[in-house]
């Protein structure tokens, strides 16, 4: 597993070359949470992370369909983590909230 920005970074340096992730993609540590109607959060240390749940979300990705389940306890619980965080320099931060303006 590899952080987004240091996959970032590799896909940049092997362009034209390897095209590392460009084919089969890649796995990075971090993934979003996200629930109808309300703003993403991206999760520094990814629930995926669970081995049961990446198989789950493997195989759905094989079948063309996006991981979904029919819960919002995680991603509250994220949000939670957003509110408490609030003021902590975002380097700190393992849970952040995407806030977009219309």
């Amino acid at each position: 597993m590899i952080s987004p920005r240091d996959e970032a970074y590799l896909r940049l340096r092997t362009r034209k070359k390897e095209n590392i992730g460009e084919s089969y993609g890649t796995r990075t540590s971090a993934g979003f949470e996200c629930i109808k109607g309300e703003n993403p959060i991206i999760r520094l240390s990814s629930r995926l992370n669970n081995q049961r749940l990446a198989k789950l979300a493997v195989e759905a990705n094989r079948q063309g369909n996006y991981f979904s389940t029919n819960s919002t306890k995680e991603y509250e619980g994220s949000l939670e983590q957003v509110k408490k965080d609030k003021g902590k320099n975002p380097t700190k931060r393992n849970v952040i909230l995407f806030a977009f303006k219309n």
